[in-house]
């Protein structure tokens, strides 16, 4: 069975990442992901793991996460695996394309949900009401569209 794992980016050497690369490991599967860090992939010691990078996002916070989420909604493996598994809040976006699933959430993306109010008011007067407005979006389609093509959810 060809297994891919999606996972938002792979940006620094955290537990997600290395969680990540270590199941990768021992399914035999491989990661697709966005902002591939090589030095950071290479410094968690976990070998012989194939990822496949869909590139580059913008560097600013709300549009980074928004282009991530369209490159997952855009991008489609269905002839190359048999089994996706989503690891993150955005690259579940790519669950309407990809059965059979399961996301292995870590938590519902809480700058949108629990935590609104203190992103919005740590960002600069000139950044909130993108922010506002993109939190809104975000979550109609979260709620809306990602979440409900997921199969099964696996929390921690």
């Amino acid at each position: 069975m060809r297994i891919a794992i999606f996972h938002d980016f792979m940006e620094n050497a955290g537990g997600s990442e290395k969680m990540m690369l270590q199941a990768a490991k021992e399914f035999r599967a491989t990661i697709i992901t966005t902002n591939v860090n090589y030095e950071a992939v290479k410094a968690m010691q976990i070998k012989g793991v194939e990822i496949i990078d869909l590139g580059r996002t913008p560097k600013h916070f709300i549009l980074k996460h928004l282009v991530i989420c369209a490159k997952f909604f855009l991008c489609d493996f269905r002839k190359d695996f048999d089994f996706f598994i989503f690891s993150g809040n955005r690259s579940i976006f790519a669950a309407y394309r990809h059965r059979p699933n399961f996301w292995y959430c870590n938590s519902p993306e809480r700058s949108v949900f629990d935590l609104y109010e203190f992103y919005k008011k740590i960002l600069p007067p000139h950044n909130r009401i993108l922010f506002a407005a993109s939190a809104v979006l975000f979550r109609l389609a979260y709620l809306g569209f990602a979440v409900p093509n997921v199969q099964h959810i696996i929390a921690n």
